[in-house]
């Protein structure tokens, strides 16, 4: 059984986790890999039309950013890489800027591979960290919910 984790904020932004069953600032930066932006920046600094996961909670820590709507299967060494990615996958906050996507999907594996975790981006510039930290390798921009 993988398990799958969807987090969803409604519209006053209040939080709430399931967990579901199923069968199968701008300054600062530290570097640019490849294409993707990497680096350490103010607190939830995110562009526009951008997803963004970091480090540390709260925003915090070095980022990596993709443009919306894009899916990436290989942090490592996919279209848009995320330099720290290769020694640390370890994620612990995520931001969805407004027009980015309805919902991002990740995974622990690349080629989206392993227990798929779902955030539900209600609005815009929506921020969320992790209690625990995430593993990621690969993600998905979806323009739907966080249905299978």
């Amino acid at each position: 059984m993988k398990k799958r984790t969807y987090v969803s904020f409604g519209s006053v932004g209040a939080a709430a986790l399931l967990f579901v069953s199923a069968s199968s600032a701008s300054a600062n930066w530290s570097s640019h890999v490849d294409g993707a932006r990497v680096g350490a920046v103010a607190a939830w600094d995110c562009p526009s039309g951008s997803i963004c996961f970091y480090t540390s909670k709260f925003g915090l820590g070095k980022r990596c950013v993709w443009p919306g709507r894009q899916n990436e299967s290989d942090w490592t060494g996919g279209d848009l890489k995320c330099s720290w990615a290769s020694s640390n996958p370890t994620v612990r906050s995520i931001r969805v800027m407004g027009g980015a996507a309805q919902s991002v999907s990740w995974y622990p594996l690349k080629n989206y591979r392993g227990s798929r975790s779902c955030l539900l981006a209600g609005n815009p510039g929506i921020k969320h960290s992790f209690v625990a930290a995430q593993r990621v390798l690969s993600h998905t921009a979806n323009s739907g919910g966080c249905q299978t």
